[in-house]
């Protein structure tokens, strides 16, 4: 017996609201966050390559949020397609912390601030380093982030090591970020910035 006829059968329901209820349960949703101030257009590109949506599909996923950042909406318009995920998009909002906690995985932009808000909230996010920005620090942060099992690192655009590491976050095995009174951050910044 399908679970929907169980249901059914069991609360007196009509099939149809079975379904928009396990509809509702079931949605798998992915957050994108390129960053509000300095959007990062190739991340853009890359979530919404036929692959990266072929690849998050086959995982279970069906709709996707983008934040696409001020003035990228173009962007967005010009690489979204329909097909099958839903997908939406949003130049920036107050509340990322909320659109990160109702995602079931959040892909971000190595922003430091966007990488805590998620880890914060007890997200483990793939993160993808913009190697074009000058004086990069975002990617020893990222990578010592990595290094702690707090997060995975695609490294730079490229798809290949984006699809490893979708495909490796429902099984890797992550540790939850000590609470902020113990430092660590903290003591990560100040050591990425004294190798500087």
């Amino acid at each position: 017996m399908h679970e929907s006829s169980a249901l059914s059968k069991l609360y007196n329901w009509d099939c149809s609201v079975v379904f928009i209820i396990l509809n509702i349960y079931t949605t798998m949703l992915v957050l994108v966050t390129t960053g509000g101030t300095v959007p990062f257009e190739a991340l853009i590109e890359l979530v919404l390559s036929h692959e990266s949506i072929t690849t998050l599909s086959q995982l279970g996923f069906s709709k996707m949020r983008v934040q696409y950042g001020r003035g990228n909406r173009h962007i967005f318009t010009k690489h979204h397609k329909e097909g099958v995920m839903s997908i939406t998009g949003f130049e920036y909002t107050d509340d990322l912390a909320g659109e990160m906690s109702r995602a079931h995985l959040v892909i971000s932009h190595a922003g430091t601030g966007s990488v805590l808000d998620a880890l914060r909230i007890g997200k483990h996010p793939v993160v993808v380093v913009n190697s074009k920005l000058m004086d990069n620090h975002q990617i020893e942060i990222a990578e010592e982030l990595f290094r702690k099992r707090h997060l995975l690192v695609s490294g730079d655009t490229d798809s290949v090591g984006f699809i490893k590491a979708l495909k490796m976050h429902r099984e890797y095995l992550f540790e939850t970020l000590p609470d902020p009174e113990e430092g660590i951050l903290q003591r990560i910044i100040e050591e990425t910035v004294s190798f500087m």
